[in-house]
């Protein structure tokens, strides 16, 4: 179950870290452009597990002979997006800080829970070989207590 839980935060820090390389290259293509358009995608709003299957759909997608017949799929099944072309647009103002922010800040909660988990694995660990040490081969026979005056119990 944590091993679960460790693999869908791992999934989820990897589909963060694509949203900030898309939004970087976003802002990256407005800044070459030097146009006075907004330019805010509607696919930053996109919801996370549209973001993951975008995330796994790339990974299936690495094969080359697999890439032409799979993009035409994925591009069926991909919400609709837009992109805001006016020119002093008011509902989007400072949007590349903002997102970046919200995306670095969400990529660092996800990192802080994933090292607790792995913190409270490694806990678990150390009690559970604390435990072992702990039981004396004379004083413990086949998990049953040896019942002699003679057995000390340390």
């Amino acid at each position: 179950m944590a091993m679960l839980a460790e693999r869908q935060r791992k999934a989820q820090i990897t589909s963060e870290s694509y949203k900030a390389n898309f939004l970087r290259s976003l802002v990256d293509q407005q800044h070459e452009s030097d146009s006075a358009v907004c330019g805010f995608d509607s696919r930053l709003a996109w919801p996370d597990h549209v973001w993951r299957q975008r995330v796994e759909q790339e990974a299936a997608n690495t094969d080359e002979h697999n890439k032409e017949t799979t993009s035409a799929v994925a591009a069926a099944e991909e919400p609709e997006f837009s992109v805001c072309q006016q020119a002093p647009c008011h509902k989007h103002a400072k949007w590349q800080e903002l997102k970046m922010q919200e995306f670095e800040q969400d990529r660092a909660d996800l990192f802080h829970i994933l090292a607790r988990g792995v913190r409270l694995r490694n806990k678990l660990k150390t009690r559970i070989r604390q435990r072992r040490e702990m039981i004396d081969e004379g004083w413990m026979s086949n998990a049953t207590i040896v019942h002699t005056k003679d057995a000390v119990i340390k």
